[in-house]
């Protein structure tokens, strides 16, 4: 098929009604509701611009008919909301579309992947269907009736059904480009590719999930868009342009081709459950600049169609960029040495947002080495360069926020983006994200004062994004810091409420923020209002593991007039102040003994209403440099930088000095996890 350039994706708006209401009775197919389809291109037309129905299942065994009628051939996107907005808190609904007499059944779905609501994992899961149905069909000019009914006749409660026709087939695939111009390209082929070179003869067919490998119908565009953005999502932190447009040659340290195909891998000899396949350094060096990914080794993830063109698109994205990757020289992680998240694992069967990684590569495959992605990526064969740095490291040199979001991108690994932002006293809602769908960058959020002290943290080990609803205490400028561990895009909000609701405790931070855990010294706690201790601290403030609480003494005397900060220290039995021990432990406000000045009881469980007590949980694993909770190679590597100096992570006997008696110490810890 040829290539043509897109148009730009406008969101695109119709003047036809868009939202309807069910109307009983139409629980007879004799007696259904005729609705007014919308049209539009899948990728363009705004969520609101869709048909949406509004109905509900009232009954287990009510059944609601809608008559739809198509002027022209059309690839129908139906997407039901129901449990995932909170429409309703049981109904597992059943989508079926049947032809004009209501009889020949064309299409069912029980469970699918929301085609505007799917938030992709950040941790593999073998599926994450919803049960709010989802589905496409390629339908010809004509009437059609869709049925809605609830699994097994077992729910009921409100829906949306959204429908969407797509008018837009093509002969030829969509062109994408993610950083036109750059030096290096990665093409993504959907078109089919013949030759005969390093892998044989072979001739790959096009991308195709309809059925005609001469037409791109609307739900393989769809499919086609997801792949690109998970590969450009991938590589957005480098001077790649990933592309469905064929750049003109494919010379060493120039372009790759990565062949998407519905032919399996015995075309080049592979196989048939083949994902993907790519000679290894092959990009900069010898060997074909051309790769496969085959989407036979893919399932539907449980979704049917649905699940083919949102949840099997995404992980053909994640395997385009693994064998990409193989090209630039990078191996595998797996056995014993897995990245579950990593966009190198091996095997990689689960659904989830991948992310470059770093540590010792697979066990099974000799011989294992420290990796590290990104460094192998940008390295000099390779010829591939980060990205300049887009936003300042320190507070002198932050970004102002001149409204109320920002978007940056994290690279390399180290990078640190902080913005300066003005606001009045009060509440901040302060959030950092990533695409829902594409992702796959693990952000922290922190935020520093006019004066540069660090007052609150976000770091959710359940979500790749961080948010904070912070207390202001005075009308001035604050900054917010973006970091994280991996590399990404994101996008910065913020926004401002009242102060409202009893005193809260508005953060925890560790070690004064640092991630490390080999040594536990303090706990800060800054609450959003002054608060007083009127049974005594004791009885406030506790510290406990599995054998009861530990010795503890609070400092308040940090304290300002509108705002109480506490720091929390652990007495080393010799007049001052060490190291917890290593261990699990929960550090609990008791609501009961903790009152703000207007004589609440702290609302330890931030629900909005006094009372509910503060619990944080934390650790302490001696040598872990990290705070990823095991002691590994990569600590391993930190420790050995230091040994023979000194450095306070790593002096187990606090004597000043990193010795061999510290190393013994980290020895009997390492592989160890808690």
């Amino acid at each position: 098929m040829a290539m043509f350039r897109p148009q730009v994706l406008l969101l695109e708006r119709r003047d036809v009604p868009t939202t309807v209401l069910e109307v009983e009775p139409n629980n007879l197919v004799f007696f259904p509701n005729d609705v007014p389809i919308a049209t539009g291109n899948i990728l363009a037309t705004a969520n609101e611009d869709w048909l949406t129905v509004q109905g509900a299942i009232d009954t287990l065994t009510d059944r609601d008919y809608f008559r739809f009628t198509l002027t022209a051939n059309a690839g129908v996107f139906f997407n039901v909301n129901s449990l995932d907005i909170g429409l309703s808190a049981t109904l597992d609904t059943v989508l079926s579309v049947y032809d004009s007499s209501g009889v020949t059944l064309l299409a069912s779905n029980d469970e699918g992947y929301d085609f505007d609501h799917f938030v992709a994992p950040a941790v593999g899961v073998p599926a994450a269907t919803s049960p709010d149905s989802c589905l496409y069909l390629d339908l010809g000019p004509g009437t059609y009736i869709a049925r809605m009914s609830s699994f097994q006749s077992q729910s009921f409660g409100g829906y949306q059904l959204r429908m969407l026709a797509d008018q837009g087939y093509a002969t030829t695939v969509p062109g994408f480009d993610s950083r036109m111009g750059a030096p290096v390209s990665l093409y993504l082929d959907f078109d089919g590719h013949a030759a005969t070179d390093d892998w044989g003869a072979y001739s790959a067919t096009p991308f195709n999930l309809a059925g005609s490998p001469s037409a791109v119908a609307p739900g393989e565009r769809l499919a086609i868009h997801n792949i690109w953005r998970v590969v450009s999502g991938d590589f957005a932190s480098f001077d790649v342009n990933v592309t469905t447009t064929s750049p003109p040659s494919f010379s060493d340290g120039v372009a790759y081709r990565m062949v998407v195909t519905s032919d399996s891998g015995a075309i080049i000899g592979q196989s048939a459950l083949t994902r993907g396949i790519a000679l290894p350094n092959s990009f900069a060096g010898a060997g074909v600049n051309t790769g496969f990914v085959f989407q036979p080794g893919f399932g539907d993830y449980l979704g049917g169609v649905s699940g083919t063109l949102m949840a099997a698109a995404l992980e053909q994205g994640n395997e385009s960029s693994k064998q990409f990757g193989i090209s630039l020289g990078l191996r595998h992680y797996g056995g014993i040495n897995g990245q579950p998240n990593g966009i190198m694992q091996h095997p990689d069967t689960v659904l989830n947002r991948s992310t470059w990684s770093s540590g010792l590569t697979h066990s099974g495959q000799p011989p294992v080495v420290m990796q590290n992605d990104v460094a192998i990526i940008t390295s000099m064969v390779n010829g591939i360069v980060n990205l300049s740095d887009d936003h300042g490291d320190t507070i002198a040199t932050s970004t102002p926020m001149s409204g109320s979001s920002i978007t940056g991108v994290l690279n390399p690994t180290a990078d640190r983006d902080m913005f300066r932002f003005v606001a009045s006293q009060g509440n901040a809602v302060i959030k950092v994200s990533s695409d829902t769908y594409t992702g796959n960058v693990d952000l922290e959020l922190r935020i520093f004062d006019q004066s540069g002290q660090l007052f609150a943290t976000a770091a959710p080990t359940n979500s790749l994004d961080a948010s904070l609803t912070v207390y202001l205490p005075q009308a001035t400028a604050y900054y917010a810091e973006v970091r994280s561990n991996s590399i990404g895009s994101y996008r910065l909000d913020l926004s401002f409420a009242p102060v409202t609701g009893p005193g809260q405790v508005l953060s925890t931070i560790v070690n004064g923020g640092a991630a490390q855990r080999s040594m536990v010294f303090d706990i800060g706690l800054r609450f959003t209002r002054p608060v007083t201790f009127p049974n005594g601290l004791v009885q406030a403030i506790v510290v406990s593991n599995a054998n009861g609480s530990v010795p503890l003494e609070v400092d308040l005397t940090g304290s300002t007039v509108s705002q109480t900060i506490a720091q929390v220290r652990f007495p080393n039995g010799l007049g001052g102040f060490g190291s917890i021990a290593d261990g699990n432990y929960q550090l609990t406000i008791y609501s009961i003994n903790c009152v703000d000045d207007a004589n609440q009881q702290l609302d330890g469980d931030s629900d909005g209403v006094a009372g509910g007590n503060f619990v944080f949980s934390f650790f302490r694993l001696f040598g872990d440099h990290n705070g990823d909770r095991n002691v590994s190679a990569s600590d391993f590597i930190a420790f050995r930088s230091v040994l023979g100096g000194s450095s306070q992570m790593f002096d187990f006997d606090g004597d000043g000095s990193v010795s061999v008696s510290d190393l013994l110490q980290f020895r009997l810890r390492f592989g160890a996890t808690i």
